[in-house]
């Protein structure tokens, strides 16, 4: 038996957003560190960008997640919009892959992409397979992790695709699909 068995966090983190915010408080009220411990840790600062950065008087942002993406690009985009708030700026739309992908894509080639794949021995993506399934492009692999996966293609351009969990861009060519510096020809 394992304390919190079946929690997950970070080597056992137990805690909510009330615990953070008490945290928070403590931190504001020197029990944690003193006023000249505290002053170092507000400093401005330069940013890449050329602006400056600093701690507002009283204002604590607290955000727990602990769920995979399902969507990279909104995951992106939501916590570009935390940052955008936490300095006071107007946060971007959430966009996702739906968002990004072509409305009317010309799916006449998509048959063609259809098949098993061989990839390179060193690929840490592997599509297995890509097939058509009620009108979508599908493929079938296993990630990097070892694991297998089903996911849709989204089709981002004429021969280009992508994936909700992957930045990853797909292009198909002649019997290939090339992806993160791997090419894999079609069976």
């Amino acid at each position: 038996m394992i304390a919190f068995d079946g929690l997950n966090g970070d080597d056992y983190v137990y805690t909510d957003i009330l615990d953070m915010f008490i945290w928070d408080r403590a931190l504001r009220e020197e029990k944690v560190l003193i006023l000249e411990e505290q002053k170092i840790m507000y400093s401005t600062v330069k940013l890449n960008d050329g602006s400056i950065s600093g701690a507002d008087d009283d204002r604590v942002l607290i955000f727990m997640g602990c769920r995979e993406a399902e969507d990279v690009r909104s995951d992106a985009a939501f916590w570009n919009g935390m940052r955008a708030i936490a300095m006071d700026k107007e946060p971007g739309a959430v966009t996702s892959i739906e968002d990004e992908s072509l409305k009317d894509p010309d799916i006449s080639k998509w048959e063609a992409f259809c098949g098993k794949y061989d990839h390179p021995d060193d690929a840490e993506l592997i599509i297995e397979e890509v097939f058509l399934k009620d009108g979508d492009l599908f493929a079938k692999g296993v990630d990097e992790d070892g694991r297998d996966f089903m996911s849709k293609f989204y089709p981002i351009g004429e021969n280009r695709f992508s994936m909700k969990r992957r930045w990853t861009h797909f292009i198909f060519g002649d019997n290939e699909l090339i992806y993160d510096e791997t090419k894999c020809r079609k069976q």
